[in-house]
């Protein structure tokens, strides 16, 4: 039986807009979380070192990994809110999804 691999993707912030992005699998930034690339255990490092170069050229600040289920949904609370945007708009269909940073449609 093999060992379950974990997986993740890069997440940064845009320098112009401070807008959450996501790295790509051709070294790009995208502000659609459904675009981003998932990465196993085997390519995480050189993929973050990459996205570091990124931050070098003035693109995006603080890059980092974030840990996702099989099905793509980020695992942490902290990282949900930044993918989906504020959980104050789920409870309130009022309020547009302008209000919020969310890359993905509520």
């Amino acid at each position: 039986m093999s060992a379950k691999q974990n997986q993740s993707v890069i997440i940064a912030n845009d320098l112009r807009t401070g807008r959450s992005v996501y790295f790509t699998h051709d070294a790009r930034w995208t502000d659609s979380f459904d675009k981003a690339q998932v990465l196993t255990d085997g390519q995480s490092e050189e993929r973050l070192q990459a996205a570091l170069l990124s931050e070098q050229n003035n693109l995006v600040i603080d890059p980092y990994l974030i840990e996702v289920s099989q099905a793509k949904s980020a695992l942490q609370i902290r990282e949900r809110i930044r993918v989906e945007g504020p959980s104050i708009l789920k409870q309130h269909p009022l309020l547009t999804q302008d209000i919020g940073q969310g890359s993905r449609a509520a």
